[in-house]
């Protein structure tokens, strides 16, 4: 069992910790991983549909604002779709919330 932190520390120190500035589609091949039911299933790895690499880069691309995509069927088009916005989410910076005086309890007592 590993030494638990109070909240605040662990907000402050993922809050500190720099953007990651890796391309969108590397993030992917670290983190996302395909179900057994897919029939390339465990890590995603964009050999498998090279195309989608362009998708997840163009979507990563803040001066574009719309991404047509064109592809036969089970061509990967959901999995690029939730790669990407799991990609972003991960990417969002905490917020951080200061409130001065005592918060209400369970029964919205003071």
């Amino acid at each position: 069992m590993g030494i638990s932190r109070h909240p605040f520390i662990d907000g402050f120190c993922s809050a500190c910790k720099p953007a990651d500035r890796r391309p969108p589609w590397q993030w992917c091949e670290e983190h996302v991983r395909v179900d057994e039911t897919s029939p390339l299933p465990g890590r995603w790895r964009f050999g498998a549909s090279p195309w989608v690499r362009s998708v997840v880069d163009d979507f990563a691309n803040k001066t574009l604002r719309d991404i047509a995509v064109q592809r036969a069927a089970q061509s990967a088009k959901n999995q690029t779709v939730t790669n990407c916005a799991s990609s972003a989410i991960a990417e969002v910076r905490p917020r951080m919330t200061v409130r001065q005086g005592e918060l209400p309890n369970a029964a919205g007592q003071h």
